[in-house]
């Protein structure tokens, strides 16, 4: 109906101002293109996000390095005590614990886990995780509104255009995922501090395995696992959305006449 409502809409308003339907179709056509590729960046914020959380924050993940390095031999502890330390620190970066003054068994003794320094450099990784929760909500958000203004818009032209945007960005992103796959492949150890000194403002990232256990406890090893982990997430994520993506596209391209399509 909000279709039919829009057609009659251009065809009163060409029979008038012919010149002045055409620049406001023009401008439709622009719009869509421009919430479209919003969209796509949303997708992929949002994509990029989701995955690293869902590794974060499922303590298996740890446990299973753990006993593929031999973490808990390493820091003269047992597994279960290294459980204790993991629960503590997800809840902490999920904001449900308020801090990290967790204890372990060292010899027989009850100790800190976590020493000052440690502590101040997790407080700057919650700062980015509540940083990144705000986007991944802002994405979500954008994605949603631009999806229903679409569809009330001018459906078929729109998902068009959209998938389209899709389709075509994915290219782009492809690309530069096999390009930061390429540096971690080679280097990690100088991706993983690019990464680093790009998210945080100080040294405190800098951790001395003689003094700090966080580094004992999570070696280079253990991130480049984790990072094969979130690529290999987001990749499943983003062909999912790519899958249904094509799917539009070619069923609209296929059901709409050549006349619709050049409009693009």
């Amino acid at each position: 109906m909000k279709n039919i409502v829009t057609s009659l809409f251009f065809r009163v308003l060409g029979f008038a101002y012919p010149k002045k339907a055409f620049k406001i179709q023009h401008q439709f056509h622009f719009l869509y293109h421009v919430m479209s590729f919003i969209f796509c960046v949303s997708a992929l914020l949002f994509l990029f996000i989701q995955s690293i959380e869902l590794v974060a924050f499922t303590p298996d993940n740890y446990f299973q390095q753990f006993e593929k390095l031999g973490i808990a031999s390493e820091l003269g502890t047992t597994d279960l005590e290294l459980h204790k330390v993991v629960d503590n620190l997800v809840g902490y970066m999920q904001g449900k614990a308020d801090n990290l003054d967790v204890t372990f068994n060292y010899q027989g003794e009850q100790v800190g886990f976590f020493n000052e320094r440690e502590k101040s450099h997790m407080i700057d990784v919650l700062k980015l995780f509540n940083l990144a929760s705000i986007v991944k909500t802002v994405a979500l958000w954008l994605m949603a509104t631009i999806f229903v203004t679409i569809v009330a818009l001018k459906r078929k032209l729109g998902l068009l255009i959209l998938s389209r945007t899709m389709i075509l960005v994915a290219i782009d992103f492809v690309v530069l995922l096999l390009l930061l796959a390429f540096w971690f492949a080679i280097d990690f150890s100088s991706f993983w501090n690019f990464f680093h000194m790009l998210s945080f403002s100080n040294d405190l990232w800098l951790l001395d395995p003689d003094t700090d256990r966080m580094i004992v406890m999570l070696p280079l090893s253990f991130f480049f696992a984790f990072v094969i982990k979130i690529v290999y997430s987001i990749a499943v994520g983003f062909m999912l959305l790519l899958l249904i993506a094509a799917i539009i596209f070619l069923n609209f391209r296929e059901n709409n006449s050549n006349a619709i399509f050049k409009k693009m």
